[in-house]
């Protein structure tokens, strides 16, 4: 029987997807092709490194606070607190143009 080791619980997102390496991010040429990366970090910490405006579409699936198993959950002002903390910051990311698709439960 294969056994999978249960991820730890987390209160952010856990990843982000980029479309360059991050010490390529400022200084992309439109010659570049894009690429992308996984980066398995604090989304907040992860994020404030981005420049304003890099993205055209930032999708993402926050942690619903309902009890489950990989959860922790937080007081309804805790969760709402740190949701607008996130989407505060995934906003100063998107180009005017662009969308944000946030699936919640």
């Amino acid at each position: 029987m294969l056994q999978t080791e249960q991820p730890p619980a987390v209160q952010q997102q856990p990843a982000i997807i980029a479309t360059k390496p991050l010490d390529q991010l400022a200084c992309a040429t439109p010659d570049d092709q894009p690429r992308a990366v996984i980066e398995c970090a604090d989304n907040l910490d992860f994020m404030s490194q981005i420049p304003d405006e890099h993205f055209k579409l930032i999708v993402t699936s926050p942690p619903y606070n309902i009890g489950k198993s990989y959860e922790q959950n937080t007081t309804l002002e805790q969760y709402i607190e740190q949701q607008t903390t996130v989407i505060r910051e995934c906003v100063r990311l998107l180009d005017h143009r662009g969308s944000i698709c946030w699936q919640v439960g």
